[in-house]
């Protein structure tokens, strides 16, 4: 604090969390706005890490991240609130109602079977979930063939930017046929 010009004194805000004399309430996870949240988790899971790191591993990387981001969307969401979503499955089923999750047609467990390997599911839901917006969708699929009457007339008619490849024909050129030869 010697360092600090006087004319900054008015700016400095010292937090100790170790002062128990005079403890001070700070939650890194309130009111973000969505910009700032995925640098948030990884700030507090780095913090995590530096402080556990004999206990620390890819997994739990993994889901400490999301937990955090759910707890982001829970009102009144905070650290101490972390304990609870990771072990009281009916907390966390409310903590749920209030985050909105994109899925497919498939439910999230299935992905490791539609991909063939769980641990490229894993890392797919993982950057849709963790580094991206998602937004709910509900209702049935929707199939653009099914809805062709609404494209307009002059996009419809548009030629498509990668045309399909013209298939070659195999076998012998169309004409006369053998028995026609010998006929004619």
């Amino acid at each position: 604090m010697s360092l600090l010009p006087t004319s900054r004194a008015d700016d400095l805000v010292y937090f100790d969390p170790a002062h128990l004399a005079r403890p001070i309430g700070f939650n890194p996870l309130a009111q973000l706005p969505e910009d700032d949240r995925l640098l948030v988790v990884e700030n507090v899971v780095a913090a995590f890490h530096a402080i556990w790191p004999d206990f620390w591993g890819p997994r739990l990387e993994h889901i400490l991240a999301h937990a955090l981001r759910l707890l982001m969307d829970i009102p009144g969401g905070t650290l101490l609130s972390l304990p609870r979503l990771l072990q009281d499955q009916s907390y966390r089923a409310g903590c749920l109602r209030h985050v909105m999750i994109l899925t497919s047609n498939r439910g999230f467990a299935e992905w490791g079977e539609v991909f063939g390997d769980h641990v490229v599911a894993t890392a797919l839901l993982d950057s849709l979930l963790h580094h991206a917006i998602v937004i709910q969708i509900e209702g049935s699929s929707y199939r653009l063939r099914q809805h062709a009457d609404l494209v307009p007339e002059n996009i419809r008619a548009r030629p498509s930017v990668n045309p399909p490849q013209q298939t070659k024909r195999r076998g012998r050129p169309p004409g006369k046929k053998p028995a026609d030869l010998e006929n004619g």
